[in-house]
């Protein structure tokens, strides 16, 4: 009798590092960056960046990291009704990092 194994990986230990997650936080949050940046924001669009950086801030501080780099701009998003202006702004600062 053969066991084939699931891909879960069940009953194994798995040891995940804090800055492992918070680089991927962070590589998902440029990912949306770069292709949010070469479109005209809509109000569609806009809705889903709110939901987007709110999901990747509910993860990190479910692992404890926080504040991750783009708290300020969840913030913004959280409270702001103008959400077109926040994210223009935000755009400008990081391609001006980059």
């Amino acid at each position: 009798m053969t066991h084939e194994h699931s891909h879960s990986d069940s009953g194994r230990l798995r040891i995940w590092y804090r800055d492992d997650i918070k680089n991927a936080l962070l590589s998902a949050y440029a990912a949306t960056l770069a292709t949010s940046s070469r479109q005209l924001p809509s109000q569609e669009s806009l809705s889903f960046r709110r939901g987007f950086v709110a999901a990747l801030v509910a993860v990190g501080l479910n692992f404890g990291i926080a504040p991750l780099p783009f708290a300020a701009e969840w913030n913004q998003l959280r409270t702001s009704d103008d959400l077109e202006s926040v994210v223009k702004a935000n755009a400008t600062t990081h391609d001006s990092t980059t």
